[in-house]
């Protein structure tokens, strides 16, 4: 996880083992879901939701978790998150990225309906590297990666 040559809190680029399964959504959560959860109402677009806070998002998480459907939500962590990015792929970016990532230059600065026109990445997960920023768990300490632990990092 991390990189070599990226801004300064996602260095030095370092070795993480994951010990505890977890499952990732396959798209980011849309408009159309989110007010699903939170008024009950599946209005909106099937593009990402945008404009949310941390806190919102834990919201939204204690929505999913209280229709005690069987499955424990909660956001991921940064090492989990970047490790579904890469899907197993060792470069932080993949070689194919542009058939995989709406960003800047081919989105035209406008989000994009969510598992339409890009690839998923060889797992099945659509849009990690690209349309809407995802928040993770974990806090932000800018020298975090540079002594977090080599296991679960939190």
């Amino acid at each position: 996880m991390g990189d070599r040559v990226g801004s300064r809190e996602e260095q030095p680029e370092h070795m993480v083992e994951l010990t505890k399964g977890f499952q990732m959504g396959r798209t980011e959560v849309t408009e159309k879901h989110w007010n699903a959860v939170m008024t009950g109402k599946a209005t909106g677009t099937m593009k990402p939701k945008v404009n949310v806070s941390w806190i919102d998002a834990q919201a939204f998480i204690a929505k999913l978790n209280a229709r005690n459907d069987g499955f424990h939500y909660r956001l991921p962590t940064e090492a989990e998150w970047e490790y579904c990015a890469r899907a197993g792929d060792p470069k932080q970016i993949a070689a194919n990225y542009h058939e995989l990532a709406w960003y800047a230059s081919n989105a035209q600065g406008f989000l994009q309906e969510v598992a339409t026109t890009k690839m998923s990445n060889i797992w099945g997960l659509y849009d990690m590297l690209g349309n809407a920023s995802e928040w993770v768990q974990d806090y932000l300490d800018v020298e975090y990666y540079s002594k977090s632990p080599g296991r679960d990092p939190k």
